[in-house]
């Protein structure tokens, strides 16, 4: 196996999943990475960004552990969307 090293100026942020997902792919330019993960991040939540958004009046209908569930995907969609809109924005700059 061939050790790998890099300049500082070459390395580009990114958190262990987006690690795993580019793998051992090469890209030449960061714009070009960040839509590759714009679409392999997309794929991965596919399910959770496909669900139903819940009413604030169909929420109070629910017991106890489906609210907990409900907020738990509420706050895992918004951090998705969080991530999907910077990537989107590297992969068009």
């Amino acid at each position: 196996m061939i050790k790998r090293s890099y300049a500082n100026c070459e390395l580009v942020p990114a958190c262990s999943e987006c690690n795993l997902l580019l793998g051992s792919k090469l890209f030449t330019t960061v714009p070009t990475r960040a839509a590759y993960l714009l679409g392999a991040v997309s794929q991965r939540y596919i399910k959770l960004l496909r669900s139903p958004v819940w009413d604030d009046e169909d929420f109070d209908d629910v017991g106890e552990a489906m609210k907990l569930y409900i907020l738990s995907q509420r706050v895992a969609l918004k951090e998705i969307h969080r991530r999907l809109g910077h990537l989107e924005i590297v992969a068009t700059s």
